[in-house]
């Protein structure tokens, strides 16, 4: 609950005594002549930087016989898209906001190996947390089937390497500039399994033969065996 606490007390921080009305006006403001299918950036020539934290809540299954890893986790996003900064003090010191995801540019995040379809981290019912220097926060919450092979030679002595892979549809590397916060994946939020122990968590990425930019989750999991 650390994260969470956190978020919450920067998040109360940032309020002061702007109005709703405050707040309508500044949205249709700033969201005026918005084109969400274009990336942010004024120069083309520089890459949007992304920084990114993944944070995993829990194992929810891991099928040996159909090799599908079930986990829930979440996406820590960061960007700025300028066309959505604003003065606070033209709209009474309202200095940030909260504008539903299906209004504003996202990162196409996809999971390039599912247990089933391809998915994405887009979610209707998720929001945007938008400060007046244009600073995007997304806190892309999801659920993810992935597959990975098991290795059971040492069964049930064995421990499991799988890894969730994404990258972000549609743009280059030369257009989009990943980074990771911490190579280390947050456990603060996690809730034990009752038969995996996580002996390793980690988040990296790389650059596939085509020069895109991949994220990759890699979970070291080791079985708990009972006496």
């Amino acid at each position: 609950m650390k994260f969470v606490t956190l978020f919450c007390c920067l998040k109360r921080g940032l309020v002061s005594a702007f109005t709703l009305q405050d707040e309508a006006n500044l949205q249709a403001s700033i969201l005026a002549g918005y084109n969400k299918d274009l990336k942010p950036g004024w120069d083309r020539d520089v890459p949007l930087q992304i920084k990114i934290v993944f944070l995993l809540f829990s194992i929810k299954e891991f099928d040996f016989n159909t090799g599908k890893l079930s986990v829930t986790g979440l996406f820590y996003i960061r960007w700025i898209d300028e066309r959505l900064a604003w003065n606070p003090t033209f709209h009474n010191h309202t200095n940030m906001t909260t504008i539903p995801q299906n209004k504003l540019w996202l990162p196409e995040f996809i999971n390039v190996n599912p247990y089933d379809d391809l998915t994405g981290l887009r979610q209707d019912h998720l929001t945007i947390n938008l400060k007046y220097s244009g600073m995007c926060t997304w806190f892309a919450i999801q659920s993810f089937e992935v597959v990975c092979n098991a290795d059971v030679m040492k069964y049930p002595f064995d421990t499991q390497t799988c890894a969730l892979r994404f990258y972000i549809w549609g743009y280059y590397s030369h257009e989009i500039d990943l980074v990771i916060s911490s190579s280390e994946i947050n456990l603060s939020l996690y809730v034990e399994n009752s038969i995996w122990e996580i002996r390793g968590a980690t988040i990296s990425s790389r650059l596939d033969y085509w020069k895109n930019k991949e994220i990759i989750v890699k979970l070291e999991m080791k079985r708990r065996t009972p006496y």
